[in-house]
């Protein structure tokens, strides 16, 4: 084998390990908004599952965390005044700390006969 073609085979190979370093493992991300608060202490959860969000209803006091999960096999959303956690996909987190009092209502957008409540006393 020449030289010349020694370093083209080399350059190929180098060339190929890059491109497969790339698609090294998935990193999955959090959604943040606004009030995404991650030191907080006291904090309550929600699974997405089964297309629902269990609890549906949930009572919490000003400045918890709420911190929904994405238990189910396809993507969801939780979105409503003040939350939008984008898409969801499976194993994903969202989690979203309430300052202020008040009823706040939610669903999928995906599936729209989603519906949660998170109750901020």
């Amino acid at each position: 084998m020449s030289s010349r073609t020694r370093a083209v085979v080399l350059g190929i190979l180098v060339i190929a390990l890059l491109a497969l370093a790339g698609c090294g493992g998935e990193t999955r991300t959090t959604p943040t908004t606004p009030g995404t608060s991650p030191g907080s202490t006291t904090g309550k959860s929600v699974s997405i599952k089964n297309f629902s969000f269990d609890p549906s209803s949930l009572t919490v006091d000003v400045g918890d965390r709420v911190v929904w999960t994405n238990d189910d096999d396809v993507d969801h959303t939780v979105t409503g005044t003040g939350l939008d956690s984008g898409t969801l996909k499976p194993g994903d987190t969202y989690s979203f700390t309430f300052d202020t009092a008040g009823t706040y209502n939610y669903q999928c957008t995906l599936h729209p006969a989603m519906q949660g409540q998170v109750v901020v006393e």
